[in-house]
């Protein structure tokens, strides 16, 4: 009864694989409240720790073009299939990694799986809206799916800090990979595709989708709307530069390592609500780009208040707070952006955005991380209230009459 009183009946019919899934994943993945902390515990400098995490956000580009070429061929379900299944089956071992060079190599798998999803997932279930004639719930489909994966971080991160609690930080790897293998085997069971197989070999289709890529590029680069979306985007990320920093910051603190998840759930159960809330919010603005911008605005300036914080207590409420532009941001600016896209470019022009954002999210890791080490976790995050700013002049550059 309460999930259709959430759902819409069609919505729930058509959509329940994804949903669970989601909630599965975001509950179990309890990695990320203690990804650096582990990492930095093992011996390893910032600046090593941002080169790992910047290799996850950049190596994926260098699989874009095959792995786009394999969801042509054998559909977007089974890439997306393939590519979280060997995430999964990543992060399970690395904890067994005992060298710095094997983390590289093991890091660079990670981007490798992460490509095979990367534009797929969300093509996916857009084109299987239309198909059913239910293009009105994409924007459903974008506010949903973050509040549900803002519900399983709620419980993850709790799961999270009791394991790291009383098993210590290795447990992390393994309760989310297994988590991870599990819900894409039920994923591959569950959920359907609207797709039509190519009669095309798989090295024809590379070449095909490379060229649809360079097309897409082109149309997104063009595009009066897409180019300032894309470029705002990329410096957003670059506030990817904090993420190396909090969980040092705290630590810094005096909070102890294993209440890092009780601080991510909290974070996550005050921002689960507010993706319903861009909506309504948008009206305000009147305009998309008004709405982008005001909210980029907020995000620097609670970036940059950090400079002035030396409560634990502060400290927390700033790392909540800079989770409200996101959640605000994302359902308005995926909707937005799927506004402009041609079916047949849809997954390509995703990639093109995805590519650009972690070429964005990898520089700034990397700054993030060579800063940490000469200036300190706190002013790194203070820094990265300054590299944001530019995304909120191309939010204003918008002109859709174009």
């Amino acid at each position: 009864m309460i999930i259709m009183k959430f759902f819409d009946s069609n919505e729930w019919r058509t959509l329940w694989p994804f949903y669970l899934y989601s909630l599965i994943i975001g509950s179990f993945f309890i990695i990320m409240p203690f990804l650096v902390i582990f990492f930095n515990n093992i011996g390893l400098t910032f600046k090593q720790i941002s080169t790992l995490l910047a290799i996850l956000f950049i190596s994926p580009i260098m699989f874009e073009v095959p792995t786009g070429a394999f969801a042509d061929a054998y559909g977007r379900k089974f890439s997306v299939i393939i590519g979280d299944f060997f995430f999964g089956l990543t992060i399970f071992i690395i904890p067994l990694i005992k060298n710095y060079n094997g983390l590289i190599l093991i890091f660079l798998l990670w981007g490798l799986s992460s490509s095979f999803t990367s534009g797929a997932d969300s093509a996916w279930v857009v084109d299987l809206l239309k198909h059913k004639k239910q293009s009105k719930l994409v924007h459903n489909y974008f506010v949903k799916i973050r509040s549900i994966a803002s519900f399983g971080a709620i419980v993850s991160g709790v799961l999270g800090s009791i394991l790291v609690k009383y098993y210590g930080l290795n447990i992390i790897w393994y309760v989310s990979g297994i988590a991870i293998m599990l819900s894409t085997i039920f994923l591959w069971f569950f959920s359907k595709e609207y797709f039509k197989k190519k009669k095309h070999s798989f090295l024809s289709l590379t070449k095909k989708t490379f060229n649809n890529f360079k097309v897409s590029f082109n149309y997104g680069f063009k595009h009066p709307v897409l180019l300032y979306l894309i470029l705002g985007g990329f410096f957003i990320m670059l506030s990817a530069m904090g993420d190396v920093a909090w969980q040092p910051y705290f630590k810094d603190l005096g909070i102890p390592v294993y209440f890092f998840g009780y601080i991510f759930s909290a974070s996550a159960l005050i921002v689960i609500g507010l993706p319903f809330l861009a909506k309504p919010l948008l009206k305000k603005f009147k305009k998309e780009k008004y709405y982008l911008a005001f909210l980029i605005l907020f995000l620097s300036l609670v970036l940059f208040s950090v400079y002035f914080i030396f409560s634990p207590i502060l400290a927390v409420i700033a790392f909540i707070l800079i989770s409200f532009p996101f959640e605000l941001k994302g359902p308005v600016e995926d909707t937005y952006f799927q506004k402009f896209i041609p079916n047949k470019i849809r997954a390509s022009v995703g990639s093109v955005k995805a590519m650009i954002l972690r070429i964005g999210g990898g520089i700034s890791l990397l700054i993030g991380g060579y800063l940490a080490d000469i200036v300190g976790p706190k002013m790194v995050i203070v820094y990265s209230g300054l590299f944001v700013l530019p995304a909120i002049v191309f939010y204003l550059l918008i002109k859709e009459k174009r």
